[in-house]
């Protein structure tokens, strides 16, 4: 936020494009408006699996309490109608069993986690978006749920923990 302008400038003088991820409603709002000030800027946009659950997260660039949301439908039809040239893909949305918190049966969490990545997956369809998908640790059920699907849907796999047999199954 303190070097946002100039940050942008390094960019552009690169000749950047670049894709805002959302992880909840307000970082993909946020992610929206800055798409429709910048010509080089898109945006996706979508629910994080950290931020279905409030868990403190803590990764070596940042520490944070995240807080619990759901997928609401309505809202990401709004904002996406709000600016549908800007929006370029769902998510970041997927599975993550490694932030997730101990006072929760893990059963719980991966059962909401896939819920809700599939009405992500779901609206991407209805819109003919891709999907940024966020893995960590839960590569077989991310696949599992793929495979459920009534067609392919196009992405990319972010966090990606897995080796090489296991990527050829996100490819196939």
């Amino acid at each position: 936020d303190t070097d946002r302008e100039a940050i942008i400038q390094r960019c552009r003088e690169k000749r950047m494009v670049l894709n805002l991820v959302g992880t909840q409603k307000d970082t993909s709002r946020k992610a929206v408006e800055l798409a429709k000030q910048h010509t080089e800027m898109y945006a996706s946009i979508g629910i994080h699996p950290n931020h279905l659950f409030p868990t403190y997260i803590d990764e070596e660039e940042s520490q944070f309490m995240s807080r619990e949301e759901n997928f609401d439908e309505a809202y990401y039809e709004e904002l996406y109608q709000s600016a549908p040239d800007k929006i370029i893909g769902i998510g970041e949305t997927g599975l993550d069993l490694h932030h997730i918190p101990t006072d929760i049966p893990e059963e719980t969490i991966l059962k909401k986690q896939k819920e809700v990545f599939l009405q992500q997956a779901h609206f991407a369809e209805r819109h003919g978006l891709p999907v940024v998908i966020h893995v960590r640790n839960a590569t077989d059920q991310i696949i599992e749920l793929l495979e459920s699907l009534r067609r392919q849907i196009q992405g990319t796999v972010h966090c990606y923990t897995g080796n090489w047999a296991e990527a050829q199954n996100y490819l196939a």
